[in-house]
């Protein structure tokens, strides 16, 4: 069960074939490593019509529209939908390979996929948090010129749930293999 969704310009909607959003609250879910699940909230994004808004939806439709063959599959490789790994899930692939490549052993690799689960789990609280607090439609909400290429997750767009689970999972495994 969720609260009741705020309605109004600018402000992010339920996919009308879905009944509830995915995952809305996600972001209450207690952490491993963090003080609290707003403790690293996003910084509020551009307000619903300001120029920056309006710029930066402009930039995703023109780069829709350019989009090669090459960017196309890497957006697919990395679209992880549901009933896939999902962005944790192939992070957890990734550096399972890593473990392997360098040899760890047992005892540093269940150091490794811990630690790394603990920061994907935490950063997806974070997200969800931010998510659900500021309530930024998606891009082809926005603009009907603009489709997703991958899928339409949902749930609301800011901050990318791939980004966060992403940028915490680069930078831990950064540290475990530096030389990566």
């Amino acid at each position: 069960e969720f609260d009741p969704l705020p309605t109004g310009d600018g402000i992010w909607k339920i996919d009308p074939f879905r009944v509830t959003p995915e995952q809305p609250n996600w972001g209450r879910v207690t952490p491993w490593l963090m003080a609290s699940p707003d403790q690293f909230r996003a910084p509020p994004p551009p307000e619903f019509g300001s120029v920056i808004f309006q710029t930066a939806v402009d930039e995703v439709r023109l780069q829709q529209a350019d989009n090669t063959q090459a960017q196309l599959a890497i957006a697919q490789k990395w679209a992880d939908k549901r009933f896939t790994a999902t962005p944790p899930g192939h992070w957890n692939e990734i550096a399972v390979e890593l473990i392997r490549s360098y040899g760890l052993s047992e005892r540093e690799a269940i150091h490794v996929l811990s630690t790394l689960n603990m920061a994907l789990m935490d950063a997806g609280i974070a997200c969800w948090d931010s998510k659900f607090y500021y309530l930024v439609l998606r891009p082809w909400q926005a603009d009907p010129q603009i489709s997703a290429l991958v899928g339409y997750p949902n749930h609301p767009s800011y901050p990318s749930g791939h980004s966060c689970f992403s940028a915490a999972s680069a930078e831990l495994l950064s540290y475990f293999f530096p030389g990566e």
